[in-house]
């Protein structure tokens, strides 16, 4: 408990005693020192009774004038703090600052995601969020993408608190949880939205997912994103046996020799980045029905020198 010490009666109080709170400090706020003395409250105030009133800093920098009964409030929620039997809804701070309330700080990650400040909210509204913004929401949690690099500390991506806790929560959860701006999925950034070919979403997308849930299934290791995917490429002709691709989505249904389909370089590595390649499915199928002249294609193809390099690791 906070051991407080008793002043002299102040000259033209009635009170016959005042604590010296200079220097204590209760959670973030700290009492620097007496001001002045205020009316007392309800019928005290008529009876002309004063009561001191501190000046208190807040570990953010924002000071305030507080009466000694809300000073005793802060050391009788203090002490029950320190005792185990406090309660986590209590704020001794400011709460006029985003470090107080904010679930993140500057530099955190999650994901692809990366903090870089707390902008106020000015009432603008997400035009994915038609509630209107609460207490919570007084400021936004401003960060920059690595998935797409499309956001600059100028122009960051915006989120509220909850989307982040959300986020956080389900990363915890699954590990293997895509966490960006969205660019990895949304309809923003074209991957998955339907295509003008009649497709629900970019091919590499496709592949991407239909990848990912493999890896899920067979326990295999899984660190690719789309955008890996996209900057790969799907080729043209099979590098394997010299096929036409034809950008037939895999894992649709429509699977045939010509598909683009994702290979592991080595199996047990699973989808992880340096060990895969879209290759035909034809040539894909072929290291477990396939024919010796087709094997042998496939064995000239890993002779490659930079087929060899991926294999090594370099």
């Amino acid at each position: 408990m906070v051991q407080a010490v008793r002043l002299g009666r102040p000259k033209g109080s009635p009170n016959k005693r005042a604590t010296d709170w200079a220097g204590k400090t209760f959670g973030e706020w700290t009492i620097v020192e007496l001001l002045d003395r205020r009316l007392q409250y309800g019928k005290k105030a008529a009876e002309g009774q004063t009561i001191p009133q501190w000046l208190a800093r807040c570990s953010c920098g924002n000071e305030k004038a507080v009466t000694a009964t809300v000073i005793k409030g802060w050391a009788k929620k203090q002490e029950a703090i320190d005792n185990g039997e406090g309660s986590p809804l209590w704020r001794l701070h400011c709460n006029d600052n985003p470090i107080h309330l904010m679930p993140c700080q500057v530099g955190d990650r999650l994901g692809d995601l990366e903090v870089i400040g707390f902008p106020e909210n000015k009432g603008e509204k997400l035009g994915w969020s038609k509630k209107e913004r609460t207490y919570r929401d007084r400021w936004w949690i401003a960060c920059l993408c690595h998935a797409c690099g499309k956001y600059s500390k100028g122009q960051p991506y915006r989120l509220p608190m909850g989307h982040w806790i959300q986020r956080r929560d389900r990363l915890a959860e699954n590990p293997n949880t895509t966490c960006s701006c969205g660019c990895n999925r949304s309809v923003k950034h074209g991957m998955s939205r339907p295509q003008v070919d009649g497709r629900q979403e970019e091919l590499e997308y496709t592949l991407w997912n239909s990848a990912k849930q493999r890896a899920k299934k067979q326990g295999l290791p899984f660190d690719l994103t789309p955008l890996d995917l996209k900057e790969m490429g799907v080729p043209d002709v099979c590098p394997v046996l010299g096929i036409p691709i034809k950008q037939a989505p895999d894992g649709t249904g429509e699977r045939s020799d010509n598909s683009p389909s994702l290979d592991k370089f080595i199996p047990s590595l699973g989808y992880v980045k340096g060990n895969v390649q879209i290759i035909s499915w034809r040539a894909n199928r072929f290291k477990s029905d396939g024919t010796p002249e087709e094997w042998l294609k496939i064995a000239e193809w890993c002779q490659q020198e930079d087929v060899k390099r991926k294999l090594q690791g370099d």
